[in-house]
């Protein structure tokens, strides 16, 4: 009776291997597959490449909202790695007042979640990625007298409105903005919540839909209007005095 063999020679590169490189197949005579694993991870990583350049997704410049049968730009969209075209089916002005009507009509069950150990957890981690994220792009020119000054300093950059004034990241800090007097600004809560995490450029079209002109259309423009550069002498100096 002759032995097992202990090598094999793979169909694929034609190099004579031991037989651990082969992987194992029970349909064949010697229980290994013909190719070796490194041409069968080479042929799969291949077939991934093709796959993805077969799949890739372009997003478009602009797409129809079928709720609000409005043709928008593709920045009103969120992104959905699921769709073919990369962006979430309806506009985010749609699906933020869908999700609005849903918690309004349940109202008690979003309560409850919010007092249940997974509603608090999921609030915990909210919380501490923002301040892992502020933590990460601190500067010291934001000391809490400078960002009391700023706040004192005119209306919504955006709109102009006095009312209800708070503290705005001109670019998110999710954006990679950082937290600092050249990136922060006075807005009021309705332009504040409306930007959240995207561009100027957005809010700005939410501005014009609603009959409003926003005082600034870019990103650029707002870091060029923001009330107060990063002058960190200059905000010790002012503490001085104030002190």
């Amino acid at each position: 009776m002759s032995a097992a063999p202990t090598t094999k020679c793979c169909t694929k590169c034609g190099e004579t291997r031991p037989l651990d490189e082969f992987a194992r197949d029970r349909g064949r005579r010697d229980g290994r597959t013909p190719n070796c694993r490194l041409c069968r991870r080479a042929a799969d990583r291949e077939r991934g490449r093709r796959y993805a350049a077969q799949t890739a997704k372009v997003a478009p410049t602009a797409k129809r909202c079928p709720r609000c049968e409005r043709t928008l730009p593709a920045s009103a969209f969120a992104r959905n790695r699921t769709r073919a075209d990369g962006l979430h089916d309806t506009c985010r002005d749609c699906h933020s007042e869908r999700h609005r009507a849903w918690r309004e009509k349940n109202a008690e069950y979003v309560r409850e979640y919010r007092r249940s150990p997974a509603g608090r957890a999921a609030d915990r981690a909210k919380r501490a990625r923002r301040r892992a994220a502020k933590r990460e792009r601190a500067c010291p020119c934001t000391s809490t007298l400078a960002v009391d000054v700023l706040l004192t300093l005119g209306g919504c950059l955006y709109c102009g409105s006095t009312e209800d004034v708070t503290l705005e990241h001109i670019v998110a800090l999710a954006a990679g903005g950082w937290d600092c007097l050249e990136n922060l600004a006075p807005a009021c809560r309705s332009c504040n919540s409306a930007k959240r995490d995207r561009p100027v450029e957005f809010l700005a079209g939410r501005l014009v839909e609603r009959g409003i002109e926003p005082l600034v259309e870019t990103t650029e423009e707002a870091l060029a209007a923001a009330p107060l550069p990063c002058w960190v002498d200059y905000i010790a100096e002012i503490e001085k005095v104030a002190a």
